[in-house]
């Protein structure tokens, strides 16, 4: 039985792409986010670059094909925090590794000394990582691959920027459906046992880490 908290929630599926991957220290240069709630066609959304007002690393830009000269006229994310709030007050985050995206947006907003409160998220990555057998290495693991293996589509030619937070949502539902007996009745059990998951996956991915290197 699908827990009542799944339904009655409002939920803000997240994507960040940053200057690097210390969520304290680095910048976002990205961010994409969908409003919705379950049952509901109708999806508010954001999506945007964002100048992060200090050079993005050649190693970023490798990866996520953000440069300088892409950002030179986007916004600053204090002219995009407005919108942001706007959209996703009173929801809860959904968000693949959910500590780090919204740890960069706390960041942002601490920097803008704006107030910030202890964020309800679920972390996809840590459900996705308990649902499903062991796969041959933790570093194979990533939103992209995971998506391929549960067979939900991330439509980037048809959404382009926005596909990734488009798609954490079908994502979502496909753990909660292969994950029903863990789902405990109440929000508050879920976030506990989600803290489980996440130190689990954290100590398995340093394991792995170490074996490899040793």
């Amino acid at each position: 039985m699908i827990p009542p908290w799944l339904i009655t929630k409002k939920w803000f599926t997240l994507d960040c792409l940053a200057t690097g991957l210390d969520p304290t220290r680095d910048r976002i240069v990205f961010i994409a986010g969908c409003a919705r709630v379950a049952g509901s066609t109708s999806v508010t959304t954001i999506c945007t670059l964002v100048n992060p007002g200090i050079p993005i690393p050649p190693e970023a830009t490798a990866g996520h094909g953000i440069s300088d000269e892409v950002v030179k006229r986007a916004p600053s994310f204090a002219q995009v925090l407005p919108t942001l709030l706007e959209i996703s007050k009173g929801h809860v985050a959904l968000a693949w590794n959910a500590k780090w995206s919204v740890g960069l947006v706390r960041a942002e907003m601490t920097r803008l000394s704006h107030p910030t409160s202890e964020a309800l998220a679920v972390d996809l990555s840590s459900w996705a990582w308990q649902s499903e057998p062991p796969i041959a290495s933790p570093w194979a693991w990533s939103f992209e691959a995971t998506c391929k293996r549960w067979g939900v589509e991330i439509k980037r030619e048809a959404h382009g920027m926005l596909a990734d937070a488009l798609a954490c949502w079908p994502l979502w539902w496909a753990i909660v459906d292969r994950s029903q007996e863990l789902m405990p009745r109440e929000f508050e059990e879920m976030l506990k046992l989600q803290r489980h998951f996440q130190f689990r996956q954290a100590f398995e991915t340093y394991a792995d880490k170490f074996q490899q290197e040793n």
